[in-house]
């Protein structure tokens, strides 16, 4: 199973031991215990392992809801930055 995620911030919450991604799931299911794959150059990617899903803001009109993805990113990407908009493609682990 996969799913495809538009990333539209990422941000640190004071006192959650995660980095979180918030935006859109444009397809497809998206679960913890999942694998985000985070684009970065050169055709590479990180693989980083999805602990919480919380939603940031709902709006019913639209049929649109923002979601954090909260990502273990342990092992050194605790400053892990935005730089735009990325795309990742979370599956199943």
């Amino acid at each position: 199973m996969s799913a495809k995620f538009q990333v539209n911030r990422i941000f640190r919450v004071h006192g959650r031991d995660a980095v979180f991604a918030s935006g859109t799931i444009e397809s497809g299911v998206v679960r913890v215990g999942m694998v985000a794959r985070i684009s970065i150059d050169g055709g590479l990617f990180w693989a980083i392992p999805i602990m919480s899903l919380d939603y940031v803001d709902v709006d019913r009109a639209k049929g649109i809801a923002e979601l954090a993805l909260g990502l273990d990113v342990g092992g050194g990407l605790a400053d892990l930055q935005a730089t735009g908009s990325r795309t990742s493609k979370p599956s199943a682990s």
